[in-house]
């Protein structure tokens, strides 16, 4: 099974890519969206882009929701919301 299908079809549906942090390889695979529109594909490549240029969720920092931090490699606003 190649990684896309393990993201995918693997145990971690809610997983829309993954990436290397500071490295060259990254995948989007959208696992729980059926439909996703050209807003969530594009935060979602920019995301794991900026994952493979070294930033983390919080920045320099694996902090997930971080408050105040508006950025795309933030979970928050990764993709458009209400």
């Amino acid at each position: 099974m190649n990684a896309a299908s393990n993201q995918v079809g693997g145990t971690n549906l809610t997983t829309s890519g993954i990436a290397e942090i500071g490295g060259n390889d990254f995948i989007v695979t959208l696992g729980h969206w059926f439909n996703p529109t050209d807003q969530v594909v594009a935060g979602t490549f920019m995301h794991e882009l900026g994952h493979t240029l070294g930033l983390h969720h919080g920045g320099n920092d694996d902090l997930n929701f971080k408050p105040n931090y508006n950025s795309t490699m933030n979970y928050m606003w990764q993709v458009p919301h209400d």
